[in-house]
């Protein structure tokens, strides 16, 4: 769902006038040094190497799970609960790192934080909130196929809970070999 959300805001993006987006240079490409093209071996060896571990029961073919073998996972100066990474033809191409507090105030009041501090480093383009379950979403593009995304938002846990979201989501849209099926 996160994954069809977040691709939804970029095609949107893309539908746009073009004079309409603002571009930003150089989006990140690469975490806990691995950079998007790795394999699944690869970025699975450089999670290890900074205390995740593959969580096999949420995991699927093409998305990796990560969690913290202890306390959270440090990216950015913010913590966060999960990282996913994303295969496209068993290429890196896209990672989400996930903040699931229980309370939408604390979602909202991580969300402004890490906001403040992608802007200082990209030109974040506001989106049209047009799902009653997003609260918020800023998007970057560069023209040669990277983009990023912050959200909040809420949803249902696998767990059947619900939950708040703070997502960070980087993408190489060049490697996202999925739209190449229709």
């Amino acid at each position: 769902l996160t994954l069809s959300l977040f691709t939804l805001s970029f095609v949107n993006a893309q539908e746009e006038k073009e004079e309409e987006i603002v571009y930003s240079e150089n989006i990140q490409d690469t975490f806990f040094g691995v950079k998007f093209g790795a394999s699944k071996e690869e970025v699975i060896k450089a999670f290890e190497e900074e205390g995740l571990y593959l969580n096999k029961h949420i995991s699927n073919k093409d998305a990796f799970w990560f969690e913290p073998y202890r306390g959270y996972i440090s990216f950015g100066g913010f913590s966060w609960d999960y990282v996913c990474a994303h295969f496209s033809n068993g290429k890196f191409y896209f990672i989400q790192f996930q903040y699931t507090p229980e309370y939408k105030e604390t979602a909202l009041s991580r969300f402004e934080p890490v906001l403040s501090a992608l802007s200082s480093k990209y030109k974040m383009n506001e989106k049209p909130i047009e799902d009653t379950n997003m609260y918020k979403l800023y998007t970057a593009k560069s023209k040669d196929g990277k983009a990023m995304a912050v959200k909040c938002s809420k949803g249902e846990s696998d767990g059947g809970q619900m939950r708040y979201y703070v997502n960070l989501e980087y993408i190489d849209l060049t490697l996202d070999k999925s739209n190449d099926e229709l």
